[in-house]
């Protein structure tokens, strides 16, 4: 792949994923503050619609992310091994998309257990 084209899909990737994960942060915000001074949770519909609000953004989150992250895995390991250093070389081998995966749902499933938990 043409390097400077590598390096526009990388960056073009990581704006995006730092992109949703400011949605990811208003979303959760938004619910906070309807959790702290929203007075009309009682109604089972309207905990419903909130709690289907969590999970599809987190969900939808999750997914966008997991994207992000696969292309940019696929455009590091498209830079020759020859403009990397020693420890980039290392790290670049070393890097498994399985452990951000595990990580990202442990977060971001703690997130939204404990917002459904605040709204039941």
């Amino acid at each position: 792949m043409d390097t400077e084209l590598n390096r526009t899909l990388i960056s073009t990737r990581a704006s995006d994923a730092r992109a949703f994960l400011l949605f990811f942060a208003i979303v959760h915000t938004g619910m906070l503050l309807v959790l702290g001074l929203g007075s009309g949770l009682e109604d089972s519909g309207v905990q419903l619609g909130v709690a289907a609000i969590v999970v599809i953004c987190t969900l939808m989150t999750f997914v966008f992310l997991d994207d992000c992250f696969r292309d940019l895995h696929a455009c590091f390991f498209d830079i020759p091994a020859e403009s990397l250093g020693e420890n980039m070389l290392r790290r670049r081998e070393a890097f498994s998309l399985i452990g951000f995966r595990v990580g990202a749902l442990l977060m971001m499933g703690l997130v939204v257990v404990a917002e459904l938990l605040a709204i039941y």
